[in-house]
């Protein structure tokens, strides 16, 4: 009876692990400890990359990486052998999907035990449409400045040769209104009412 109930207790808990293992939002690999080849992934792992559970066990952790500086095998090589000192930091990764797809991952690794057994835990977060956001947010903010440096720069070169022309003709005047003015109607400025 003691035999059924250990039985019993055993099939629950690896059912509650596997439960909990697949209900991440964030994808987690089982890598060996040693070869740095994935044993287990979780669902979302699966739904991240395209692979299926067989395929991902074939693959090591540097065959999901785009294989560009800085995403190469010597940087996951790197990377593990600090997490085998438990000492990895969180790192960006660019991921390589079975589509060949590439999506930006943030990734920690961490020392582990399952049954006994030395692994690397790997956490991984997709932040492909954070750095896309980031991204944008940068282009528009250069463009903003473009056009900016235009409007400033117009004034001031314009400035410096109406300055040198009005030396030259014994005097004069500047007058710079700024477009927002043209934008809202700045009643007072006789150019925009």
């Amino acid at each position: 009876m003691a035999f059924d109930e250990s039985t019993h207790e055993s099939a629950r808990s690896s059912a509650s692990y596997r439960a909990i293992f697949d209900a991440s939002v964030n994808s987690i690999l089982i890598i060996d400890w040693d070869s740095g080849r994935i044993l287990d992934v979780n669902r979302k792992a699966l739904e991240s990359t395209g692979y299926t559970a067989d395929e991902m066990r074939a693959l090591s952790a540097e065959d999901l990486s785009d294989r560009q500086p800085p995403h190469t095998g010597a940087e996951v090589r790197e990377y593990i052998m600090l997490a085998r000192e438990g000492r990895c930091p969180m790192f960006e990764w660019r991921r390589r999907n079975k589509d060949g797809s590439l999506r930006w991952d943030e990734v920690m690794i961490k020392p582990g035990e399952l049954a006994g057994r030395r692994v690397l835990l790997a956490f991984a977060r997709d932040i492909t449409a954070h750095k896309d956001a980031l991204e944008e947010l940068k282009l528009s903010e250069e463009q903003y400045r473009r056009i900016m440096g235009v409007n400033v720069d117009g004034v001031v070169y314009g400035a410096r040769a109406a300055a040198r022309a009005m030396r030259e003709h014994g005097g004069g005047a500047i007058v710079a209104t700024a477009s927002v003015a043209g934008l809202v109607g700045f009643s007072p400025d006789p150019i925009y009412t």
